[in-house]
């Protein structure tokens, strides 16, 4: 099911890419009784650093992205989505995509979404601008988006269809409505504040729960709940993300900047930073 191809429409701007398709010409020409309707589904890799720019987008665009970063900018803001985050588009959007990390390759599950109503109900479930969500179980959501796709095929019923891409649309809406709905804890912003001031120096487990008055596995539980990650992976992807912008934005030598971002080994440092970054800072720094 999988081949090498040159993009078409959606793509249009990739000459040397990965993709498996569901087919879904046979449904491009709906009558459009469905308030949404999947129009296309695609599973794509792609190497090159070109972009895509959507000018007054009329339809509904989920982009989960499964290795690698993607920049998605509009009116100045930009969010960078990586692997078990899922970007929204919504219609009327004037949206830019680009990869985040030059010369690595990015993979996503890209479904669009039209209807005869896809801006009212997106902003009807809580989607009235472009949201970028990190999901809590991005499995599931992976599942539902193929399952959907997989369904996308000459002759398929539309009601199942459309009914699977509405669940989907208010699954994605109760995950925004949890994250936004519920504030940080007292501790959390303390802790949060903690970590962002004192990330240059040694931290452990124990020093950033003390920090907050509370015990390292209650500072386990409360991380895995709100921000779906380890206090101390935390701490390690902010201090990478620090050293990237020096790399980008300054002229110190590699190893001064792993000192000061708290690195207390310059070769782990550089393994860090490979592994998050896909290439060794120094090879970083020359590609920006």
């Amino acid at each position: 099911m999988e081949k090498r191809t040159r993009f078409t429409t959606y793509d249009i701007f990739s000459d040397r890419s990965f993709t498996m398709q569901q087919n879904a010409n046979a449904i491009l020409d709906n009558d459009l009784n469905y308030p949404l309707f999947p129009v296309m589904f695609r599973d794509t890799v792609r190497w090159d650093n070109s972009w895509v720019k959507h000018i007054n987008y009329n339809h509904i665009a989920l982009e989960m992205v499964l290795e690698g970063a993607i920049e998605y900018s509009e009116n100045g803001e930009s969010h960078i989505a990586t692997p078990g985050k899922i970007f929204i588009i919504v219609p009327h959007s004037n949206v830019k995509i680009v990869n985040a990390r030059k010369h690595r390759p990015r993979r996503k599950l890209s479904l669009l979404i039209c209807g005869n109503a896809p801006g009212c109900i997106s902003q009807s479930i809580g989607f009235a601008r472009d949201t970028m969500l990190t999901l809590p179980e991005p499995e599931t959501v992976e599942t539902k988006i193929r399952t959907i796709g997989e369904m996308m095929s000459p002759g398929s019923d539309h009601l199942p269809l459309a009914s699977a891409v509405y669940e989907l649309m208010l699954y994605l809406a109760g995950i925004q409505r949890e994250s936004a709905g519920e504030p940080l804890p007292e501790e959390l912003l303390k802790i949060r504040s903690f970590i962002h001031e004192n990330f240059c120096n040694t931290l452990n487990i124990s020093d950033i729960a003390e920090a907050a008055g509370i015990s390292p596995a209650t500072l386990r539980r409360r991380f895995a709940r709100f921000f779906h990650i380890s206090p101390l992976d935390y701490l390690n992807r902010l201090r990478l993300e620090r050293a990237a912008a020096l790399l980008k934005n300054s002229d110190l030598p590699v190893k001064e900047i792993s000192f000061s971002c708290g690195f207390n080994s310059p070769l782990y440092f550089s393994e860090a930073f490979r592994k998050s970054f896909g290439c060794a800072p120094g090879i970083y720094r020359k590609q920006q």
